[in-house]
């Protein structure tokens, strides 16, 4: 059995959260002033961890944000309960950062305090929120300690699954097999917004398989999305036991022709919408011309599973310093793996030497695990 040591962590150092802090700041109060304020209240999760340089402002992983940040000319400020007050300062926001502490037992206080605070800070100027306006592509490209961070946790996430995968055998449910990767995933410090697995019964005609208590039989595909310091990698892996139960070696073939396809269109220079029409030509040139219309094809991947799927004319950049996961899929096969795209060369986070690998247009990709 392979084990996968590896965990994800991330150490504090105050320089480096006051550079990186201070430049999303920038970020942010660029956006805000083209809009015409002078404040922005910041509410949405994902952003929130962006901005704070990778805090978990979760408690439930299925609920809201428990602070929102002001930020202005002159800083960031965070407000949040007396509950959460002392975990947030001393375990998770970077050094710069004050905080305001309302009562809890008033549920609006969170929200009433930031608008005040904003206002306050933006001494008569106009104030605006992410709700009104988008910080999504404020967060392209990422620093590169942010890509160091979705570096590690794509390592770790791709061992995991690798390890996880040799355990597996015929008689396990998808649910089992989904609880052994994302107990592995969370015991090295991951959290694990996406898993999915599709067993014999359900690989040829389910494209996005919630786990069931069908056993798996004689195939799986294992899909994760795994988040650490709020940034995402994605990966998926296909393992069979003796003779394949469908036709899954020829779709995967296929499949990875349309995937070599859009990661050779992923450069600078192009748009989401070119990378998509590479894929569809692709499709077209398998023989599957409408293959497309049955799945998304993936797109960016940061602080979200997709900062916004690729989509047919998509006129959004592709971004060096960006992170894409492309998902081309026929039924019975995907592929799927998270690169970031620098000047000269897409470098696969996600990848784990130990899986079984065939090189496709100059480029190592996963190919099905036998057991």
């Amino acid at each position: 059995m392979m084990h996968a040591t590896h965990t994800v962590t991330a150490p504090r150092d105050a320089r480096a959260d006051a550079t990186e802090l201070e430049t999303k700041r920038q970020r942010v109060m660029d956006v805000a002033r083209t809009a015409g304020a002078t404040a922005l209240v910041v509410r949405r999760a994902d952003t929130l961890t962006w901005l704070l340089c990778g805090a978990d402002v979760l408690v439930s992983r299925q609920g809201g944000p428990v602070a929102e940040a002001v930020v202005h000319d002159h800083g960031v400020e965070v407000v949040t309960t007396r509950i959460e007050a002392e975990r947030l300062r001393h375990e998770e926001l970077p050094h710069g950062v004050d905080v305001v502490a309302v009562p809890w037992e008033h549920p609006s206080a969170v929200g009433d305090r930031a608008a005040e605070l904003a206002l306050e800070r933006a001494q008569g100027g106009a104030v605006a929120s992410d709700a009104e306006l988008s910080l999504d592509t404020t967060r392209w490209p990422l620093l590169g300690v942010e890509i160091e961070r979705l570096r590690s946790a794509g390592a770790v996430t791709a061992r995991v699954v690798t390890d996880v995968a040799a355990t597996l055998s015929p008689e396990l449910s998808e649910h089992a097999v989904a609880g052994r990767l994302m107990g592995a995933l969370r015991e090295r410090g991951l959290h694990v917004p996406v898993v999915l697995v599709a067993g014999a019964a359900r690989l040829g005609h389910v494209r996005h398989p919630v786990p069931t208590h069908t056993p798996i039989g004689r195939a799986a595909m294992l899909v994760v999305c795994s988040e650490a310091h709020g940034l995402v990698s994605a990966a998926t892996r296909i393992v069979r036991f003796g003779d394949e139960p469908g036709p899954i070696t020829e779709r995967l073939a296929l499949v990875l022709e349309v995937e070599a396809a859009m990661l050779s269109a992923t450069r600078p220079g192009a748009t989401l919408g070119d990378v998509f029409e590479a894929g569809r030509a692709a499709y077209d040139a398998v023989g599957h011309p409408t293959a497309w219309r049955d799945h998304h094809q993936g797109g960016p991947i940061a602080y979200r599973p997709r900062e916004g799927l690729a989509v047919p004319g998509d006129a959004r950049a592709v971004v060096v310093g960006a992170a894409y996961a492309w998902n081309p899929s026929l039924p019975w096969a995907k592929s799927e793996d998270t690169f970031v795209l620098s000047e000269a060369s897409l470098d696969n986070v996600t990848w784990d030497e130990r899986w079984p690998s065939i090189v496709v247009d100059g480029r190592s990709r996963a190919d099905i695990l036998s057991l």
